[in-house]
């Protein structure tokens, strides 16, 4: 699991200003990687590096578009890439 720790040094963020919203989206960040693998991350002895950076990834792109996903990436874009990083462990069907 991401620490809100690990997430700002991802997002390179110092203060503690925006910790309740990035709090908020390794949450949310976890049960989308969760949800395109179709398997829980408790499912896993040891979570692989390649799921942790994709659940970096999300909540970075989530912290950078949450005004506007006009010059980001689209939730199709990001369903694609997370699907891809975690490609190994995902599982055919719930």
């Amino acid at each position: 699991m991401i620490s809100v720790s690990d997430a700002k040094e991802y997002l390179r963020i110092d203060t503690d200003d925006e910790d309740r919203l990035i709090a908020s989206l390794i949450i949310t960040a976890t049960e989308f990687v969760q949800s395109v693998m179709r398997k829980t991350l408790d499912e896993f002895d040891k979570i692989p590096e390649s799921v942790n950076q994709a659940v970096l990834f999300t909540i970075a792109t989530l912290y950078e578009n949450r005004q506007s996903c006009k010059d980001g990436l689209d939730m199709e874009d990001l369903t694609d890439i997370i699907r891809r990083m975690t490609f190994a462990y995902r599982k055919e069907l719930f």
